[in-house]
């Protein structure tokens, strides 16, 4: 199932790469919708399948930035509500998603490198 947390479904840019060199390490990087939202809890989960159980291949490093959905600025009635930008880092079976206050994007991006990578299941997750 898809990620994003709105109501379409639409296109998710790939790009597939080939590391020089590398002895089959090769690298998709997964651009999201523009101005797409990401459910930070979906997006744990998709990772944990992703990383644990090998659904996408061999993963041996994964990094990204997404937008979550919006979250109040502050407690007052009319309180503005802004986008949250969370960074993914994961090595191995190892990930981590944090908030990334500083970090401000419009087009999510999650890139990974690995052995035997399917980008379709990559793909259809995101």
């Amino acid at each position: 199932g898809h990620l994003h947390d709105g109501h379409s479904h639409g296109y998710c840019d790939c790009e597939v790469g080939k590391l020089l060199g590398a002895h089959g390490i090769e690298s998709v990087l997964l651009h999201g919708e523009d101005d797409a939202l990401y459910d930070p809890d979906k997006v744990r989960s998709w990772l944990a399948d992703v990383l644990w159980e090998g659904t996408a291949g061999f993963v041996y490093r994964c990094k990204g930035l997404f937008r979550g959905p919006p979250e109040d600025d502050g407690e007052e009635e009319n309180a503005k509500k802004r986008t949250v930008s969370h960074a993914v880092q994961g090595v191995g079976k190892i990930f981590e998603i944090e908030e990334a206050n500083k970090a401000m994007t419009t087009k999510s991006k999650m890139l990974f490198i690995g052995r035997g990578l399917k980008r379709d299941v990559l793909v259809a997750g995101l």
